[in-house]
């Protein structure tokens, strides 16, 4: 979240560290498509990042087999 705010705050406002210098356009984009790229790697670091395993996906089924039976899901 914080990478998405910086991809709005340094092209409209600046850099915060240096009072009154401001970006130009091409620093601008820069900033954006950077501040994007970031966090778009946290997400990807948050879900693949982890690792897959099956034996986490046989756990999750079971437990929605079990809920489906307990509250009487009809999927």
């Amino acid at each position: 979240m914080l990478f998405l705010v910086g991809a709005v705050w340094f092209p409209i406002y600046g850099n915060p560290f240096r009072a009154g210098e401001h970006l130009t356009f091409l620093e601008g984009i820069v900033a954006i498509l950077f501040f994007l790229a970031l966090a778009a790697l946290c997400v990807w670091v948050g879900i693949f990042g982890q690792g897959v395993s099956p034996r986490d996906w046989r756990d999750d089924v079971a437990l929605h087999h079990e809920n489906r039976r307990r509250y009487h899901w009809r999927w």
